[in-house]
């Protein structure tokens, strides 16, 4: 049996990954993902990894506490996921 929280902590690990890229491609590009306050991960890049994993439903993780004790916040959109730099 899988717990909440393993769930959480996989999502997050992929969450991470996205993240990284995004900051990637900043550096690259010299064009920020976000704004000066935020960087900013494209929901639905974490969408498609979490369902690559057979994930489909990631409102909990949305609204778990690792997902707000690592720093992330849900846009009001929900479309973007951000991160204070």
């Amino acid at each position: 049996m899988v717990a909440p929280q393993d769930y959480d902590a996989l999502l997050l690990f992929k969450l991470r990954e996205c993240l990284r890229e995004s900051r990637r491609a900043e550096a690259l590009t010299g064009k920020l993902a976000g704004d000066a306050r935020n960087y900013a991960v494209d929901a639905a890049a974490l969408e498609q990894r979490a369902r690559e994993l057979d994930l489909h439903d990631l409102g909990p993780f949305f609204k778990s506490e690792a997902f707000r004790q690592a720093g992330f916040a849900l846009s009001d959109d929900a479309k973007t996921i951000l991160l204070a730099r």
